[in-house]
């Protein structure tokens, strides 16, 4: 019975121990697969690994990318010093990228871009026997930060050299430098006119910037009566868009229908007004009493005593029969 027991209690640590140790299996190989899914690296697919000789790194690192025709197939993953004397650096390249390399395929050193850093540049070539997994690449020197601003540089001087010729060729072949001539002597003799100009008129141009200054001060002097009298007509305004406009416009047009309505009686012949204008009576009889009155006064003229007797005794009563 005891040893049953023991046995039973073996078999139990033995488990357990079995159960520790596949627990920590798994535990690195999840950390292995996690460290290189971090890294970039496919730990299930089938890795390809080149090699190259570097006499100078030029900023290559263990995590450059591996370029071609601008898409990225794969990384520097270690870099190895292989002698100091000469110098040589064994650099290991992996391929992510299922792709056959052929056999005369050139590595170069390129630059990134304006934020500095350098890649590496895979140039394929066309001979039909491919590289395999561990070969070594060729490695042409890299084209590096200076090497390329030299480049740039000498494309610049070559546009400059073409544009030379081409004003120098303008200026013989189409008397371009009579041209030039002719516009530099113009030129300066309108600066000669203009500086007598100035010259003449240099006091009128003194009294010109005293009278606008003069100007700027008085209306900075009137500003606060210049806002005031935009204030009176905002008021103006304000006042005309609450009057009642309406009813007056209203109002004026009744007065002229009105005014209207009496012209038309009055050119009718109606009304006092109407007969003054339409009948001629009135101005006939204004007329015979006018030269009645006008034929008294001239007999009154010539016979005063037909109307006015005077008698300095008194008048003798005639007798009655």
């Amino acid at each position: 019975m005891v040893k049953e027991i023991q046995n039973n209690t073996k078999k139990r640590n033995n488990a357990n121990k079995l159960k520790v140790a596949v627990f920590c299996i798994g535990a690195i190989v999840i950390f292995y697969i996690g460290a290189n899914f971090l890294k970039g690296l496919d730990v299930f697919s089938k890795k390809t690994y080149y090699y190259a000789v570097f006499d100078n790194l030029n900023g290559v690192n263990s995590s450059t990318p591996l370029m071609m025709n601008g898409y990225k197939i794969g990384k520097v993953t270690k870099i190895t010093l292989m002698s100091d004397n000469p110098v040589k650096i064994v650099v290991e390249i992996l391929v992510t990228e299922k792709i056959n390399v052929p056999s005369d395929s050139k590595l170069t050193i390129a630059s990134s871009g304006l934020l500095g850093g350098n890649i590496l540049n895979l140039k394929m070539g066309s001979n039909m026997r491919t590289l395999s997994s561990g070969d070594t690449l060729q490695f042409l020197p890299a084209e590096g930060a200076l090497n390329s601003l030299l480049n740039q540089v000498s494309n610049v001087v070559a546009s400059v050299d073409t544009i030379a010729l081409s004003l120098k060729e303008a200026l013989v072949t189409q008397n371009g430098s009579g041209d030039i001539k002719h516009t530099l002597v113009s030129l300066k003799h309108a600066t000669a006119n203009l500086n007598d100009i100035v010259t003449q008129n240099k006091s009128k141009i003194g009294a010109l910037v005293s009278n606008i200054e003069t100007f700027s001060l008085t209306l900075k002097a009137a500003s606060p009566q210049l806002n005031h009298l935009v204030a009176n007509f905002d008021n103006i305004a304000d006042t005309l868009v609450k009057a009642n406009i309406a009813g007056v416009m209203h109002n004026l047009d009744k007065t002229v229908a009105g005014l209207e309505s009496m012209l038309a009686k009055v050119n009718s012949g109606e009304g006092t007004v109407g007969q003054l204008i339409h009948n001629d009576t009135l101005y006939n009889n204004l007329q015979n009493i006018t030269e009645s009155l006008n034929n008294l006064v001239k007999d009154l003229k010539e016979n005063p005593n037909r109307y006015v007797h005077i008698s300095v005794f008194g008048k003798k009563e005639k007798k009655s029969k």
